[in-house]
């Protein structure tokens, strides 16, 4: 469905506003793939979020349909699947899916029936933080 492209920022870039407001996406602590802000916008960043999404990840970049997409049909992924531990939505959820968690956050990968829904289909990066509370 759509691989994600763009440039490296570290943290303090991002804190900086270096990166377009909703282009970018943690690789690795402290360092994200994204757009820079004089940069055109980037397709990914219009895709919204859904509780019950129509595309998820396979890798850090590539993101798949979850299931058979209508023509026509919005694209929508769970940006849990793919931010950080401390990240917390600045809205409730509003996706109308039955399974509507309403507010949305890093650590969600923490949520046992999101686990067993999602299988592996998390950011390497996400499941890095899944090994580490394993261990911890």
């Amino acid at each position: 469905m759509t691989i994600w492209g763009g440039v490296l920022f570290t943290s303090e870039q991002i804190a900086n506003y270096a990166a377009r407001m909703y282009s970018h996406a943690p690789v690795e602590d402290g360092l994200y793939l994204g757009t820079p802000v004089d940069g055109p916008e980037s397709p990914d960043e219009l895709i919204n979020h859904s509780c019950d999404p129509n595309v998820w990840p396979v890798d850090s970049i590539t993101f798949v349909a979850r299931r058979d997409v209508l023509p026509g049909e919005e694209l929508t992924v769970d940006y849990a699947t793919f931010s950080e531990p401390g990240w917390v939505a600045p809205w409730l959820c509003e996706c109308g899916a039955s399974l509507c968690r309403r507010e949305i956050t890093g650590r969600d990968y923490r949520l046992h029936d999101l686990r067993e829904r999602y299988g592996a289909h998390w950011t390497p990066y996400v499941r890095r933080h899944f090994e580490s509370d394993k261990r911890n």
